[in-house]
């Protein structure tokens, strides 16, 4: 994980249901709504649900952000390559982002509940 000055934006419409990391409920909000006509996962607002936007979803498929901790407002993004698993944390009211890189090894954070 690294700190960032900024999140892009095609990553943040790619988290359909806005929990900081696009995994598997995003992609299958993405391919209901293509089935269904429903414009809620139109990524790049051209008036359609399709294969453009489902490519935007897979560059940005295991990507997590949020708010660092340290009081000074920066923000942490995934690295390019990095998967990313939210699980429960050993503290109370926190969730644990895990960041798993192609070579194994790990990088964890723990973020408050809010």
């Amino acid at each position: 994980m690294i700190r960032a000055a900024a999140i892009s934006l095609a990553l943040l419409a790619a988290d359909l249901n806005g929990d900081q990391i696009v995994d598997g409920a995003d992609l299958s909000r993405l391919l209901t709504a293509w089935t269904t006509g429903d414009l809620g996962a139109d990524l790049n607002s051209d008036g359609t649900t399709d294969g453009r936007d489902l490519s935007t979803m897979l560059i940005s498929y295991g990507r997590a952000w949020g708010r660092a901790d340290t009081g000074d407002g920066g923000l942490w993004i995934t690295e390019p390559g990095e998967r990313a698993t939210w699980g429960q944390s050993p503290f109370a009211d926190h969730w644990r982002l895990t960041a798993t890189r192609a070579d194994g090894r790990t990088q964890s954070i723990d973020e408050a509940i809010q």
